[in-house]
């Protein structure tokens, strides 16, 4: 080879390897998604939809950027499935209970005592999703972008210690609603529904008695300043979805697809780590403000048990008014037999697992 062809052939290779080294050149012009919520930005749940954005962005390499509002700058809480539908938002939380009318069998994952942690919970219900779920989303006219759940909600900021079941007989206690209303009324309690941002001012005001949520959800919203005690009793969970436009999904090329809907298989789990860790934080805050936390004895938490083992057929008998009883017992066997199969896999594994998803049926 003479040396004019060696030098060619040496620059040729060298801007080869420089090409597979680097990213792809951002897009000339990005696709900009509006990302929207409720949430004040120091919230946890808040963070992590940050690090998702944050993560969509960086792995697109700006071929999509996300253009994020909080403290409810576009809408409500309860305005969710209405502003992807309108195209206020493109992306934010879509939570059921607050679409009851459209929704049944999405409310599944609040049936009580089911879930041993978040983790577990978004694996089981990521999986459960395209079989039982994706067709009530479909018809509300939204994609799901990534199902997270909270910890289990305990009795929190309550205006009185809850130590039995007694104690909470007649007590006005906060629900986000669905499934989680029927509980409350099984354990003997009053249940009002509020969106969470106006918590604070009914326990002030004595309109409520006390909140059903997670712990570390409560010390962001400052509830120990109206309401002392905390019940520690993991009853149920909430499911708390994001969702994306159809619009806003159809603006990616299939490339831009496939990593986002990678990096939105990690956003359950990253929430996860947030309900889990701050729970723990949030408890211990809760001491230091001067708060009491109770823990119930293993007696009093059967009593708990016992009171709620017929929500569960109600769910299957409200399904059933909307014409979805089968599917709903095929989904609780199933749920079931999800818990047992993933109950004692580590977070790295179920990761693993929900990154198996398939996008076309996910989508």
């Amino acid at each position: 080879m003479s040396r004019f062809k060696s030098g060619m052939f040496c620059v040729v290779l060298a801007a080869a390897l420089v090409m597979l080294a680097c990213p792809p050149a951002p897009a000339a012009d990005p696709v900009v998604l509006k990302w929207s919520s409720y949430l004040p930005p120091t919230h946890h749940l808040q963070v992590s939809h940050q690090w998702v954005a944050d993560q969509i962005e960086k792995r697109t390499n700006g071929a999509v950027k996300i253009r994020m509002y909080h403290t409810e700058a576009l809408h409500s809480a309860k305005k969710g499935f209405e502003a992807l539908r309108s195209g206020i938002s493109d992306i934010t939380l879509a939570y059921p209970i607050y679409d009851p009318t459209g929704f049944n069998l999405a409310l599944g994952g609040g049936l009580p005592f089911k879930f041993p942690s978040s983790h577990v919970a978004v694996r089981v219900m990521e999986e459960l999703y395209p079989e039982f779920i994706k067709a009530e989303y479909e018809k509300a006219g939204v994609k799901l972008a990534y199902w997270s759940v909270t910890n289990n909600y305990f009795l929190v900021a309550t205006r009185k210690p809850v130590k039995t079941l007694d104690d909470l007989k007649g007590m006005k206690i906060r629900s986000g609603g669905g499934i989680h209303a029927d509980v409350l009324k099984a354990i003997g309690a009053v249940p009002v529904m509020m969106p969470t941002p106006e918590i604070y001012e009914s326990l002030e005001r004595g309109v409520i008695d006390g909140t059903f949520m997670s712990p570390a959800s409560a010390v962001s919203y400052r509830l120990y300043e109206v309401g002392k005690y905390v019940t520690v009793l993991p009853i149920a969970t909430t499911d708390v979805p994001v969702a994306i436009s159809p619009r806003a999904w159809k603006k990616l090329t299939p490339d831009l697809q496939a990593i986002v809907f990678q990096v939105f298989r990690e956003g359950g789990m990253n929430v996860a780590d947030g309900y889990e860790d701050e729970t723990v934080k949030a408890l211990a805050a809760w001491k230091t403000k001067g708060g009491t936390v109770i823990n119930v004895s293993a007696a009093e938490a059967a009593k708990f048990r016992a009171a709620v083992k017929n929500v569960d057929a109600k769910w299957i008998a409200d399904c059933e008014k909307a014409k979805k009883g089968p599917q709903a017992k095929q989904m609780l066997q199933k749920m079931d037999a999800l818990v047992k199969k993933y109950e004692k896999m580590p977070r790295a594994k179920l990761l693993e697992e929900n990154k198996k998803a398939d996008m076309k049926k996910m989508m």
